[in-house]
């Protein structure tokens, strides 16, 4: 079977694009397709065939495909916006700023501008964060051991008198969205929409899937890897022989370095710790059933049902003082939480928690220390489920920091650069509402539907509301003054980017829980203008 993409002899072909940019976007999918294969018998390998044939894996990553080539497309904008001027960005726009209040909101728009390439430029000063090593955990490491979480006795066992103790630490790391021996947050409800509700849910394993645990290979390079990672960061003989002008930094903030026989310890006793946790956690495949997912229960029950932890506390601090706690909560997974109560009631040591909270403290902030330390951890990682250990260049990293942190504030000028102004947002909601009469028009005369059927598409298709382009609301992309009261409170240390890296995340979090008590917010985007993807809810 032969087939042919070109019009026959004497074919008339009308309204053709013959741009360069038709004419380069036509080529690369002639680029992917393979005419050796019949699409009739094989669509994919039709379409997709010459791709495959031909698409590499770089050495940073672990996978690669045309998301990844919009994406690194998209990056690079980015990376050309974060490393210009404030002038630059307005040098060569789409199609103008028409409607983005460039003028009367300079001032604010220059600042806005101004914080967020503070951020990258802390991010991209290696010189700096590789000087300092390891050296800005010490004090977090030395709080979590002498005030946080001191133990005196060795053998001493977790116990009911001991919640305020455990409450305390866990809500340290919560408060920077760093949770350990579970996950919380901000959700809908699902089954009324219209409401924010506090969810809980089993713990994020590091390794994250409980499969991973079950594996005695997998467990072999994960403890090898802990093991590398901790004695770049805080054993004592290596940073003695290495690097001793950190020494004198852990003894300013009274942390006493690990001995190699502390840390080989302490990884046995963690990845054994997580291992239970392991165990009592439910299976991925169990985590994508909505409904066994929804479980309603009063914040009383919960707390009665799981006493070895303050809840109420948690929340407490979590939610804004002037908004009073809900009386009902959603509970993914009772099952988790039922045996880590269990759990939490067998004896556990004291130090074995310690232990635990200290080496996830080091995990949760590996990436915001020196190279040497990011490039063990990357490696553990690599061993084990990227695939890869090769460090991406460090403008990516920071500039997909930089969009994580300010994604609708890089956005504002990302959508200038490479999307046009408020006309062309315009232009795409026309696109839209076309489609969206078109399914109109139809749905009635669909006589392949009956008409009970019919009546539920013509329902659903009237209940849905689509989002084009970029927020205009909350916040609104094309005020700067919207923007600036969007990121209000988000605070930058100039002198440590891992000081920054730590406000921000206690921003987010604080931001993140003010819905509590509040309607759910539907004219907020939960993608970013640069992301390449779309989601409905």
């Amino acid at each position: 079977m032969s087939h042919s993409l070109t019009p026959s002899v004497g074919e008339n072909i009308t309204n053709v694009c013959h741009t360069q940019k038709c004419k380069d976007i036509a080529q690369s999918i002639l680029d992917y397709v393979d005419f050796n294969i019949d699409p009739c018998s094989d669509f994919y390998q039709y379409t997709c065939g010459n791709w495959l044939k031909n698409a590499t894996i770089p050495d940073d990553r672990s996978s690669s495909g045309t998301f990844d080539t919009a994406s690194d497309k998209i990056l690079d904008v980015l990376r050309s916006i974060l490393e210009g001027s404030y002038e630059d960005v307005y040098k060569e726009l789409r199609n103008g700023d028409e409607g983005f209040h460039t003028e009367e909101e300079e001032t604010t728009d220059r600042a806005n501008f101004d914080r967020m390439t503070k951020y990258y430029n802390m991010c991209m000063d290696t010189v700096t964060i590789d000087k300092l090593g390891p050296t800005p955990i010490y004090p977090e490491i030395s709080y979590i051991e002498n005030s946080l979480f001191p133990v005196q006795d060795s053998d001493e066992v977790y116990s009911s008198d001991k919640v305020k103790q455990l409450t305390d630490i866990l809500l340290f790391q919560g408060l920077r969205d760093k949770n350990t021996l579970y996950s919380t947050g901000v959700g809908t409800d699902d089954k009324n929409p219209d409401k924010s509700i506090i969810v809980v849910s089993q713990a994020v394993l590091t390794l994250q899937s409980k499969e991973y645990y079950e594996k005695p290979e997998t467990l072999e390079k994960y403890k090898s890897g802990l093991i590398k990672m901790l004695s770049s960061v805080i054993s004592k003989s290596q940073i003695e022989n290495q690097h001793p002008e950190f020494v004198e930094k852990s003894k300013k903030y009274r942390f006493q370095l690990w001995s190699t026989e502390k840390i080989k310890d302490a990884v046995d006793n963690f990845v054994t710790f997580e291992i239970a946790l392991a165990n009592i956690s439910l299976k991925s495949v169990e985590m994508h059933d909505p409904i066994a997912l929804y479980n309603p229960i009063s914040l009383d029950e919960f707390q009665e049902q799981n006493p070895l932890i303050n809840w109420n506390s948690i929340f407490k601090s979590l939610v804004q003082p002037t908004i009073p706690l809900p009386d009902k909560i959603i509970d993914r997974t009772p099952s988790y939480y039922k045996k880590l109560n269990s759990f939490l009631s067998s004896g556990i040591k004291m130090k074995t928690l310690q232990e635990y909270f200290v080496i996830k403290h080091i995990i949760h902030y590996i990436n915001m220390l020196d190279s040497e330390s990011r490039a063990t951890y990357r490696k553990l990682v690599g061993s084990i489920i990227s695939g890869t250990s090769v460090e991406q260049p460090r403008w990516r990293t920071c500039t997909s920091y930089t969009s994580d942190v300010f994604q609708e504030l890089l956005g504002r000028y990302y959508v200038l650069k490479s999307f046009g102004s408020d006309e062309d947002r315009k232009k795409s909601e026309t696109f839209m509402d076309a489609i969206y009469k078109a399914w109109m028009s139809k749905l009635p005369d669909a006589d392949w539907l009956d008409a009970e059927t019919r009546k539920k598409a013509i329902e659903k298709l009237n209940s849905i509301k689509y989002k084009v382009a970029y927020s205009t609301i909350s916040p609104d992309t094309r005020s700067p003054k919207s923007l600036a009261k969007y990121y209000d409170g988000l605070t930058l240390n100039e002198t440590s980017y891992f000081s920054s890296e730590i406000e921000i995340m206690t921003w987010g979090t604080k931001k993140a829980w003010k819905d509590i008590g509040k309607p759910v917010d539907k004219d907020e985007w939960s993608l970013s203008p640069q992301t390449v993807n779309a989601y409905y809810s």
